[in-house]
Order: structure tokens, then sequence, then C-alpha cells
């Protein structure tokens, strides 16, 4: 695996960006490349990982973002990018691992390990990292007041 000093020799030097004169154009062109090349090589290792090590991963993941351990219906829909009516049906139909929470409720309680690999998981884990983030705010704000009251 290349380390981060040969990430930087393949990507342009900040010189080499002559589409603006600003310094500050230049240096997000070039972290742009920079994060580009890393995904990629993030994407040639996670390739490589065995099921077991991708399930670790995930672990930590859900861990550090609070995933829950069962998704619902509507974040699955937001993943997969298909209507909450086509999820249910694919848990009925056996195509998602799920469990139906209480017979024909159309409540279901979705693995969501399963979908470590969709392209819109990175997207489900920054959101979560947002809402994990704004929770924290608010928890910080109310102690702040709780504490300014006594």
């Amino acid at each position: 695996m290349p380390g981060i000093l040969e990430i930087l020799e393949k990507v342009k030097s900040e010189e080499d960006i002559k589409i603006s004169v600003d310094q500050k154009v230049k240096n997000y062109l070039y972290l742009t490349e920079i994060i580009h090349e890393l995904e990629n090589l993030k994407k040639d290792l996670y390739t490589t990982l065995t099921k077991e090590q991708r399930y670790e991963i995930f672990q930590e993941v859900q861990k550090r973002f609070a995933i829950p351990e069962y998704l619902p219906v509507s974040d699955v829909a937001e993943i997969l990018g298909i209507s909450p009516q086509l999820v249910r049906r694919y848990c009925s139909e056996g195509k998602l691992e799920a469990i139906q929470t209480l017979e024909g409720s159309g409540k279901w309680r979705i693995e969501p390990f399963q979908f470590v690999d969709h392209a819109n998981w990175s997207k489900y884990v920054e959101k979560r990292e947002r809402i994990l983030l704004q929770s924290s705010k608010l928890a910080e704000k109310m102690l702040q007041i709780t504490s300014e009251e006594e």
C-alpha cells in the first residue's frame, strides 16, 4: 500500500494548478485531488478485505457513528434509493436480511451490515455523523442552560 508521501507525489502539485492565481482556490483543488486519490486507495484496499475484516470495520463505524443495531424501512429506502414499499416487499420476499416485528404490520428490523458495500452507505454514515454532532451540541446547550439556572 502506498504511503501518504507517494500519494502526494502522484497528485499534481499546487504549482501545477494553473486555473487560478488565488491560493485558496489552488489549495482547494489540490486537496480535492488528494481526497480523490485516497478514496481510490480506500476502495482498492476494501476489495482485498475478507468478510470478517469488513464486519470488523462495520462494527467500529457502527459504534463511532451510533448506527442502530437494526435500520428502519425509511433508512433502507434512502440507502437503496427505492421506495419504502419496495423495501417492505424485498423484506417479505427474503431479498433483505430482516425480521418483521409484528405480523402484517409493515414494520421490519433490517440488518445494516448488508448495505456497507452499497454506493449510498457512506452518505448514510455521514448523515448519522451529522445527527450525532447535532445531538451532542443540543445536549451541551441543555447542560449549559440548566447549569445557568442553578
